[in-house]
């Protein structure tokens, strides 16, 4: 539903017709369309509990009716990850020629993965439907597309379309646009919408994820905060803002919006993997340690990508506290897994072993991982941040030095971090100025991520070199302390 519906005297004159009645306990009968749309007004508010209740309502009352069941088919799928619950409620709708229907049968495919199956049934169904009502059908069609990340089928159903002025086709292409990496194009786009439709909470959402994105976290949390305004519980802006956040390394604050969201649903995985990342920076491991616990054995057997992840922090929280027993055991998992990636597996025993105080086994088994064919320079980078964060620093360096004679600065990245903080620790002040100059011009957002304890809260990464090479004393003290 439009978010310009949810903010019409129309919309409003509804929620308030049914809050009166379900708070003075009183009978009520509406639509189900106006019940659902106020189970999904709920829904966008991260008020799910409400949100079920009123979908139910509208059962109590039309049990086969197309838009609560869709609804509840949606939440099975996407949210319970139940396929077969989701088939129950589309079986109960009676009306198999409504386009919500289609829509609701496409999204259990697309949530199951099951992307080409979907595209074929919305093409079966694209002749059944009425001319008046093609339209709307192929930009519902690419929406839905957009959603599940599939933009070469959104582009698809929307060359079909010829309505190019139209709101809908204007959000398909600027997130094509987006996906596409043409942040430029996409961002116009988005405020393109916005001029037109100040008041729809997507439109800044999605521009704040493309300012993110061009490494513009201030500008994507000014743009949630608009966001935000027009709704204050909207759990994408609440999380892209904190994504914006933990970008500035403002981690406190960051982590206040993440515990938010997951009180709210003590189901977003997100968002306590996300409490887990910056308890972490925040120096709490011990605090860390649960949420990434419950998420190994409560959530992640159904993702294997967060379970990768979780075990990967599992990994070296429990190597920092010395559970190192604990730490094979996580990284023995992490081999079961289909698709392993045994060089990153390889790298982390030997972090593991370096945290140990054993150079010598961690050696082998950076041995393994440099010995594969298909080892790249992230490999390097990876030995590279190991060996520093175990506080070999000068083998970090002289290890990583080397290999960036063979790559174009532009494509070494991170590494020119890691080689500032190596050279900042071992008092070698020029070469230190010269990798933090390299690392602000080609990775500025991971260098004020690793580095903004060394220049004043709150500048900016363009002027780290300036300061550095006029307070040289710091790096006096640095060597000293």
């Amino acid at each position: 539903m439009d978010d310009n519906y949810y903010q019409s005297k129309k919309f409003a004159g509804l929620l308030k017709t049914y809050e009166e009645a379900i708070r003075d306990h009183q009978p009520l009968y509406m639509e189900a369309d106006d019940l659902t749309d106020i189970a999904d007004y709920y829904q966008q508010r991260g008020e799910f509990q409400k949100a079920q209740e009123a979908v139910d309502y509208a059962l109590s009352l039309f049990p086969n009716a197309v838009a609560p069941l869709a609804f509840k088919a949606r939440v099975a799928a996407l949210i319970h990850g139940d396929e077969k619950e989701a088939w129950s409620y589309l079986d109960r709708i009676a009306d198999k020629t409504d386009l919500d229907y289609y829509y609701a049968v496409a999204e259990v495919m697309l949530a199951n993965k099951r992307t080409q199956e979907a595209n074929q049934y919305l093409e079966e169904k694209y002749p059944l439907i009425d001319d008046e009502d093609v339209e709307d059908y192929v930009l519902d069609v690419a929406l839905l597309f957009c959603d599940y990340q599939q933009m070469d089928y959104a582009q698809q159903w929307l060359d079909r379309s010829h309505s190019t002025e139209e709101p809908d086709y204007q959000e398909v292409e600027a997130r094509i646009a987006m996906d596409h990496g043409d942040l430029k194009e996409s961002g116009k786009l988005f405020n393109r919408l916005l001029d037109r439709n100040p008041f729809n909470v997507s439109y800044w959402n999605y521009l704040a994820t493309v300012q993110y994105l061009q490494n513009d976290p201030k500008a994507s949390i000014e743009s949630c905060d608009y966001s935000l305004a027009i709704n204050p519980n909207d759990p994408n802006a609440q999380l892209y803002k904190a994504n914006g956040l933990y970008m500035l390394g403002n981690y406190e604050d960051a982590l206040r919006l993440y515990q938010q969201l997951f009180r709210k649903d003590a189901e977003n995985e997100t968002a306590e993997f996300n409490i887990a990342l910056t308890l972490i920076n925040l120096n709490r491991p011990q605090e860390a340690l649960p949420h990434l616990e419950h998420l190994y054995k409560v959530r992640c057997f159904h993702n294997s990508e967060h379970f990768d992840a979780v075990c990967n922090q599992l990994v070296f929280i429990n190597a920092y506290l010395k559970r190192y027993d604990e730490s094979f055991q996580y990284l023995k998992a992490m081999e079961d897994l289909p698709g392993a990636d045994m060089d990153n597996i390889y790298i982390m025993r030997g972090h593991v072993y370096l945290l140990m105080e054993k150079p010598k086994q961690a050696v082998e088994w950076f041995s393994k991982a440099l010995s594969d064919p298909q080892a790249n320079f992230q490999v390097c980078l990876n030995i590279t941040d190991a060996y520093y964060d175990a506080g070999f620093v000068e083998m970090a360096y002289n290890f990583l030095l080397p290999h960036t004679a063979l790559i174009p600065d532009e494509e070494i990245g991170n590494g020119w971090i890691l080689l500032a903080l190596c050279a900042r620790e071992l008092g070698k002040f020029e070469e230190y100025l010269n990798f933090l100059k390299k690392s602000c011009l080609y990775a500025p957002i991971p260098t004020r991520l690793m580095l903004h304890d060394y220049f004043p809260e709150g500048m900016d990464t363009k002027d780290y070199y300036q300061y550095a090479l006029s307070h040289p004393e710091e790096l006096d003290n640095n060597k000293t302390s």
